[in-house]
């Protein structure tokens, strides 16, 4: 059982965990014997119970070790000062003394930490010095239960019956990394933090599609490679690429008028969930008007406060810088209008038209700003989904120039 080092403490205060577990240390606790000790067992100079007994003549015992270290000094009784020249021990003292000493029985000094073993006093030593009752500390520093480890009153302690099972699961124990390579040493409670940034740690390339998979120190060499480098610029591109709206080649109806052809429009809009900063940008083109113009589709998802405007389909005009812009009529002179257009028998296309300078800003003063201009929901994907606008899965987007 556990057991507070305050409880502790005050046992070696009370005699509980007395010093004689030093190996030092000679005499046995009178508290630890079970019943009363005889007076005369009694040792005068340790105040303990005799150990390897020595009879004086006048016949006082005392403990052997402390009864020869008084006569280098003194050649008399420690207790009645009668003269002593030699002493008597083991069979050669007095047989009632022996009697005495064999009926002793005491309990071990930690019986007070749960040891219940009863023993006679010359097994005491041997026993206690192995008790697994014994207070130990982990051997791993960081530990609370190590031996320089700051501890309250009411912290547990450990014995020596739980401490090769503690020191087994302390998660401060040493523990020898295992990835491949590495061979760093480290407390297990650190190994999990240091395997994800350890240098051996198998990593894959952040560049999507590249399945270069190495270790973690090799990641840099990894990009710096000339080849690699080809590799990822060709990747890039081609991310770039799926995320502008792919069309084919706009089909100019006439000089005032562009179509766009928009594939895959389920996957592009409908099974990715994009928010509303996501910009889907068709391929830039020229019109015959001179100007450098691209048309910008995106997923609207608005606040909750707009609920109107959430999963629709905004439709813009984006002007952008070309070669001609100094020999063109700025601000953009056009009015224009965006049409879905309806694939089914019903002809029912949805438009919607900027004819004025607050819908498409009074500040489109010159190419590329940056900014566009169109409806933020030309219509709702439910809409466009249950009628003739996408016809196995394209959409065709028009918009149409007139001069203002």
């Amino acid at each position: 059982a556990f057991c507070s080092f305050a409880s502790i403490r005050s046992r070696m205060a009370e005699g509980s965990l007395p010093e004689c577990h030093d190996k030092d240390s000679v005499g046995f606790l009178v508290s630890n014997f079970l019943g009363p000790v005889d007076d005369s067992l009694v040792c005068l100079i340790c105040h303990n119970v005799v150990e390897d007994p020595a009879e004086c003549p006048c016949g006082h015992l005392f403990c052997g070790v402390h009864i020869k270290t008084w006569l280098e000094r003194a050649r008399s009784c420690p207790s009645c000062r009668e003269p002593c020249e030699e002493i008597k021990q083991g069979q050669f003292i007095h047989l009632s003394y022996r009697r005495l000493l064999s009926e002793l029985r005491a309990k071990c000094d930690f019986h007070s930490l749960g040891c219940a073993q009863i023993l006679h006093p010359k097994d005491l030593r041997g026993h206690c010095a192995s008790c697994e009752f014994t207070p130990a500390y982990c051997r791993w520093e960081g530990c609370q239960y190590h031996a320089k480890a700051k501890r309250s009153d009411n912290m547990q302690y450990l014995n020596q019956k739980m401490l090769a099972e503690h020191e087994r699961s302390c998660e401060f124990r040493l523990v020898l990394c295992d990835l491949p390579g590495c061979g760093e040493i480290l407390p297990f409670n650190r190994q999990a933090a240091h395997q994800r940034a350890c240098r051996t740690t198998l990593i894959d390339c952040t560049i999507k599609g590249c399945n270069a998979r190495m270790a973690r120190g090799q990641f840099r060499t990894h990009f710096e490679d000339p080849t690699v480098m080809v590799h990822h610029v060709f990747l890039l591109s081609a991310e770039v690429a799926r995320l502008t709206i792919e069309c084919d080649r706009p089909e100019v109806v006439h000089d005032d008028t562009v179509v766009f052809r928009v594939t895959d429009v389920a996957k592009k809009f409908e099974s990715t969930s994009f928010r509303f900063e996501t910009k889907m940008y068709t391929l830039p083109m020229i019109g015959r008007q001179g100007y450098n113009f691209r048309v910008q589709l995106r997923k609207r998802e608005w606040p909750d406060d707009r609920k109107k405007f959430n999963d629709r389909l905004g439709v813009y005009l984006h002007i952008e810088q070309g070669e001609i812009d100094d020999l063109l009529q700025w601000p953009f002179p056009f009015h224009y209008t965006f049409t879905i257009l309806d694939q089914g028998p019903e002809k029912r296309n949805i438009e919607f038209s900027v004819t004025d300078g607050a819908t498409r800003g009074a500040d489109w003063l010159g190419p590329g700003t940056g900014k566009g201009w169109g409806p933020q929901g030309i219509a709702s994907f439910e809409t466009l989904r249950s009628r003739g606008y996408c016809n196995k899965d394209v959409m065709y987007v028009q918009i149409k120039f007139v001069r203002g």
